[in-house]
């Protein structure tokens, strides 16, 4: 009994890193001793069905890296998502509109790409999934309570999220993609480049209404987010005592600005101090393994890109980017465990 008890700890605290995630299958996985059932007294032979559901769990399509959370709640209820005998899947019409809008965003990219070849566009391709990360972390916020989202950061994919998620009318943001400027001709001010502006809109999800508030982006990649995080919270102290219920910080990122930039380390150290509290913020990193030119082993001393977040012991949900079933429950599990616990949480999605 005390074999397959330290055996299971073992799969918690290190199963994510042999986890199925690299949909390129660049890396070859470390070592990983510790999920050897002999070092646990143990038989293969003996531990055989123990060993299939903890494999199941910890070294599918989704990595959870959980062994760094100390609260003993919090640790209690990633294990038993985790660990689910039937974990979530989604239904044959979820499935269809999971479908349906990787179609929608293939379109759109593919369109984007023929009818304006020359432009930057910072397009999502390799990373689709990503719309289906935000496209249920949203609507399960909003079933959840949550009446508007602040987004900051990043280019990549910025054209794609606000023509299918937040339902950006295609004229105008077709048009600013073509140089049109956002604001008024004749007052004397230059507007900026299209992948950098912000927007502001509304949408009905599920029969409630949700607003969007997309943050303007500078160049500097971890900027935008962090103001956004003041933006969400000047919004949640106008609603009142259930304002963090209310408004939900969604900060996008990519691998090597999350990892590189020091920025990240005071987000990160002020997001539990009382004057900064906002109710958790939800992170999601586009993890294409690439800084631009720069590949990981150049770009990082860590393992992962979101090893930061280990510092204030936010879970990190590391999934595969091609597998769109795992990025719906991973997406699910990030939007009850902000609900839930007011904290942040790290979605990997590694593609």
């Amino acid at each position: 009994a005390a074999g397959r008890a330290t055996l299971l700890e073992a799969y918690r605290r290190h199963g994510f890193i042999r986890a199925r995630l690299d949909p390129l299958g660049l890396a070859t996985p470390p070592a990983t001793p510790e999920l050897d059932p002999a070092p646990h007294g143990l038989s293969r032979r003996d531990a055989a069905g123990l060993l299939a559901r903890l494999e199941h769990a910890y070294c599918g399509s989704i990595g959870w890296e959980i062994g760094h959370i100390h609260d003993s709640e919090q640790r209690r209820w990633l294990e038993a998502e985790a660990e689910q005998a039937d974990p979530a899947t989604p239904d044959a019409g979820e499935q269809a509109r999971i479908l349906a809008l990787l179609a929608r965003v293939e379109a759109f990219e593919t369109g984007l790409n023929q009818r304006i070849p020359a432009g930057k566009h910072f397009g999502i391709g390799g990373a689709e999934t990503f719309m289906v990360c935000l496209e249920t972390l949203i609507a399960e916020s909003v079933r959840l309570g949550v009446e508007e989202v602040v987004v900051g950061g990043m280019h990549r994919g910025r054209f794609g999220m606000l023509a299918t998620i937040m339902q950006k009318p295609l004229a105008a943001l077709i048009a600013e993609i073509l140089g049109k400027p956002a604001i008024p001709e004749g007052i004397k001010a230059s507007s900026d480049v299209s992948y950098h502006l912000g927007y502001s809109g509304d949408r009905e999800i599920a029969g409630r209404h949700v607003h969007f508030s997309v943050s303007p982006h500078p160049s500097h990649l971890q900027l935008s987010p962090i103001i956004s995080q003041g933006r969400a919270r000047a919004k949640q102290a106008l609603l009142g005592p259930d304002g963090s219920h209310r408004v939900l910080p969604l900060l996008l990122h990519t691998d090597a600005s999350f990892s590189g930039q020091g920025l990240v380390a005071e987000m990160m150290q002020l997001s539990g101090l009382a004057p900064f509290t906002i109710g958790g913020t939800v992170h999601v990193l586009i993890n294409n393994q690439l800084g631009f030119t720069t590949t990981p082993t150049e770009g990082r001393t860590a393992r992962g890109p979101s090893d930061i977040a280990r510092l204030i012991e936010a879970p990190i949900l590391h999934v595969n980017g091609d597998d769109p079933d795992a990025v719906w429950r991973v997406a699910l599990v990030a939007a009850n465990w902000r609900a839930r616990f007011q904290s942040d949480i790290v979605i990997d999605l590694v593609c």
